[in-house]
């Protein structure tokens, strides 16, 4: 009887481990999309990779002579790489190098991001082409405070 037994066990567990085990997989990949430089796979396309725009250092009064009296220099600071070009729809970030939290607007005084110290801003994109002047929060001369920051914007 013990005999008896313990086959039915072990045909019971070799049966119990047996399912559900097989050498055929129901997963499917997806093929590997190829993108051009400077752009991603997303799904089965491809997407613009963002363009970081650096924010720092500050820039003293002989830079911005032309443009703000020396007293107004301070709180102004470089944007590297200015201009920069993107393609629509693609996304635009701020690197905040400075010690400030810095709000960006775009010309004629429209908020795009904030961005806090050493921090980098969500993405901010446009939808048609054209050229955006923007500037910092930190540096302002009254209503006559320059946009010099320049992002050129092309068709895809």
């Amino acid at each position: 009887m013990r005999h008896v037994l313990r086959v039915m066990l072990t045909l019971a567990l070799a049966v119990g481990i047996g399912q559900g085990c097989g050498t055929a997989s129901s997963t499917t990949t997806q093929p590997q999309i190829q993108c051009a430089a400077g752009q991603h796979s997303l799904g089965t396309s491809c997407a613009w990779d963002a363009v970081t725009i650096t924010i720092g250092p500050a820039l003293d009064a002989g830079q911005l002579a032309n443009s703000f009296p020396k007293s107004d220099a301070d709180g102004c600071f470089a944007f590297s790489a200015n201009p920069t070009s993107v393609h629509t729809s693609q996304a635009v970030q701020w690197l905040n190098n400075s010690s400030s939290t810095i709000t960006i607007y775009q010309s004629p005084a429209t908020p795009l991001t904030t961005v806090a110290p050493g921090q980098t801003s969500g993405g901010v994109n446009w939808a048609s082409a054209g050229t955006v002047t923007y500037r910092p929060s930190t540096c302002q001369s009254g209503t006559n405070t320059p946009y010099y920051g320049v992002v050129v914007i092309t068709v895809n």
